[in-house]
């Protein structure tokens, strides 16, 4: 499958505000990234890229998604630099889709996680634990 890169506006915005040395260092790991998944689709025996894994992580939303699954991320890019994104299969079309968010510092990524998240779920219905369950 190939690998389909979209971007926000705010992200493009985010990355015109940084340094030329670190808008390098986010071409290089969205770079790494398409890689990374090209290679596990074609060899998902291989181990692709696996000190990417560790720089992945999710999370806890505070909203209830539900039975849903959030394919939302935070990529670190440097010590002081993460990217909010996401991961699609798009079996249809037959792609990935990488989707860039935002490109914050890193004193500033829950919040703007949180915000993003918020934005992408505000359409799915909202689950209440406490609500008895009708059998």
């Amino acid at each position: 499958m190939k690998v389909f890169i979209e971007e926000t506006i705010e992200f493009a915005s985010d990355l015109d505000g940084l340094e030329l040395n670190e808008k390098a260092a986010v071409i290089q790991s969205i770079e790494q990234l398409v890689s990374s998944i090209s290679c596990s689709e074609t060899n998902p025996e291989a181990v692709c890229h696996t000190s990417l894994a560790q720089e992945f992580r999710s999370p806890e939303l505070l909203l209830d998604l539900g039975d849903y699954n959030a394919s939302l991320f935070i990529f670190n890019v440097t010590d002081s630099l993460t990217l909010i994104l996401s991961i699609d299969d798009d079996p249809i079309f037959e792609q990935h889709i990488l989707t860039l968010f935002r490109a914050v510092e890193l004193s500033q990524v829950e919040q703007v996680y949180q915000a993003v998240a918020t934005s992408l779920y505000q359409a799915l219905p909202q689950t209440n634990s406490a609500l008895a369950k009708v059998a």
